[in-house]
Order: structure tokens, then sequence, then C-alpha cells
């Protein structure tokens, strides 16, 4: 298991396969990494090149996809124990009491395949218990912007890279359902954009991944079916994650605004438009219906080619309606929204 290879001592080499029944081998590659510089190949069926880029960023040293020849993962093991051991050690050995022999067969670290659970650990009683600890805004990059009193998390971003914090600590209650939800989960500049935020008018809850937290429950309370149910989870995920990387010295629209900057993210991940497309366009009808307020019209033109974008009216819809179910919202954009919709006959 995955515990029990974190806990092991005495490996000159790991193999670490993605599927364990305790832990997801990134979280394991990523612990292992974090303190030793034993040469570590993923040994995976998994292989795509979204899971060879992650395992490689989290410090893995190759990657192999099953099947394969015993020559070839031979090959590979010499391979990276030259080149490890060529390197100067900026971690301490994986050892135990006991020093490991020398590198062969029956000393190294074997994580074998095994289905992968990944257990719930938090409530929403819990969820609202820790909201406070996690409210936080990260630092203007100018340094012009007062700093809020510090949390846990805050103080651990200054201090550590966002890939040393686990997203369970940012999203409460999270538990991955997918193997994207992982791959999502590992990637540091979400992290930090998870971390971000402090209470404020349309967000009380402060920090984006207790926002995220918050939808998360709505979509299960839901029962979407389970293709639209992914979708949503990551868009949840996703969609106000990159507010931290918006240049507040620039107009916030186009490539600076943040749910472009979440878009462009996603595309390193997925292709799927309707994602991508709720992703970028999700705060749209919401400024449509302001500028209405205010002038009393609106760009007609603009707004048909923003509809014509949409691949899923129905999941576009729907994600408006749980990220603007918050109390704290005003509700008249979103019935504005529907009913745009339904004279369309775009949704039902």
């Amino acid at each position: 298991t995955g515990r029990a290879a974190l806990e092991a001592s005495g490996a000159d080499i790991v193999l670490l396969d993605l599927a364990l029944p305790d832990l997801d081998g990134f979280s394991v590659c990523r612990e292992l990494r974090s303190r030793s510089d034993v040469p570590i190949i993923m040994v995976t069926a998994k292989g795509e090149e979204v899971d060879r880029v992650v395992g490689l960023e989290l410090g893995a040293d190759d990657y192999i996809v099953k099947p394969f020849g015993f020559r070839e993962l031979l090959a590979r093991i010499r391979a990276v124990t030259r080149r490890t051991s060529e390197r100067p050690a900026t971690r301490s050995p994986l050892r135990g009491p006991a020093e490991a022999g020398s590198a062969s067969p029956s000393s190294w670290s074997t994580i074998a395949p095994a289905s992968s659970t990944i257990a719930a650990t938090s409530s929403r009683a819990a969820h609202r218990a820790r909201s406070a600890s996690f409210s936080h805004a990260a630092p203007a990059a100018s340094g012009s912007r007062k700093r809020s009193a510090d949390t846990p998390v805050r103080a651990r971003l200054r201090a550590e890279s966002p890939a040393s914090l686990d997203i369970t600590e940012l999203v409460p209650g999270f538990q991955p359902e997918t193997l994207l939800e992982i791959t999502l989960s590992h990637q540091p500049e979400l992290l930090e954009g998870l971390a971000w935020g402090k209470p404020r008018p349309a967000h009380p809850e402060g920090a984006v991944g207790l926002h995220v937290a918050d939808l998360l429950e709505q979509i299960d309370a839901r029962r979407e079916p389970r293709a639209s149910r992914a979708r949503l989870r990551l868009i949840a995920l996703v969609h106000d994650s990159f507010k931290y990387r918006v240049l507040n010295w620039l107009p916030h629209t186009g490539e600076n605004h943040h749910a472009m900057r979440a878009r462009r993210f996603m595309e390193r991940f997925t292709a799927d438009e309707r994602i991508l497309t709720t992703i970028e366009l999700h705060d749209r009808p919401y400024h449509v219906w302001k500028r209405l307020k205010r002038t009393g019209t609106h760009d007609e033109p603009r707004f048909e080619h923003m509809l014509a974008r949409i691949p899923d009216h129905e999941l576009f819809l729907t994600f408006v309606e749980i990220d603007g179910a918050s109390e704290a919202k005003n509700q008249e954009p979103i019935r504005w929204f529907r009913d745009q919709l339904r004279k369309r006959d775009l949704v039902d």
C-alpha cells in the first residue's frame, strides 16, 4: 500500500504504481520526493501525456507504461540509478535504522498495482468549523496592499512552495473522483489560487477553496447525471482559482480576466469545450444583466454571440445557478438569464 511504502526504509529505488488501495501514486511520489532523493520510476497502465507530465513534475525520475518487457525495465533502472548517482544529494536518502545494501532486486521498494480508493475525511460541519481558519488573501505583487492577518495556510504559502499544500486543506471535504481531479489536485498554480481570497460581499466565505467546497456540496445535492456531475466538479475546482493571477494595473478583460486565465490553465488538461467555455464565460451573464440594469439596454448581438459559443446551455445554466446560489448573491441576474434561455428554447 501507499502508506506502507512511505513507512518503509532501506530502499535504493522505488517502482511506483499510480493505482494504490489507500493513496494515489501521485501523492506518494510527492511525499517521497519531499524527504528523499531515492530514485522513483512510475510503473503504470496510465499512459496519457498529462499523467506522464504530472508524474515527472512531481519528482519521478522516469515513467514506464504497461505492458513492457523486463529487459526494458532493467535498462531504465540502470539508466536512472546511473543518472541519480551522479547528482549531488539535496535530501536524505530513504533509509531506516539499517542501511540498505546494493541495488539488487531484493532491496527495491516496489509498490504493486491495486485498485485506488481515497477516503473522504470531512463533513459539512467540519467545513463550517474550519472556514475561519482558511480565509486569507495573497499579498499583491506590488506590495501596496495591506496584508491581512496570517492563517496557517497563508503562513505556509509564504514559507513553502504551493506544491507542499494538500488540496483537502484548501477545499474541506474534497475527495478526488477521477484521474483528472487527482491530476489537478497536484498543480501548484491551482493550489495557490484555492488558497487566495478574503471575505468580501459576494464571497463571505473568504478563500476560493471554501467557495469551491460550497459548490461541490451543491453539486452533490442536485444528483446530476454522472457525466454532467464530472464536468460540473471540474468547472467548480478551476473557475475562480486564478483571480490571484490577474494584473490589477491592467483592465480585467480578455486574457487578463480571471476566467480566461482559468480557461488557459484548463486547456492543458482537456479539450472539452463544454468545460472550457463554461469556465471562461461563467461571469458573463451577470455583467450583461448589470449593464441592462444600469443603462436599460444591452448589446444584443454580443449577447447572441455569447450564447452561440456555449455548446451545452443546460450545463452552463446549471453551473451559473450553482455559482450564484449563495445568499450573499443577487438572484435576479440568474432568473433573468434563465428566462432569456427559455425564450430562445435553449433550455427546458
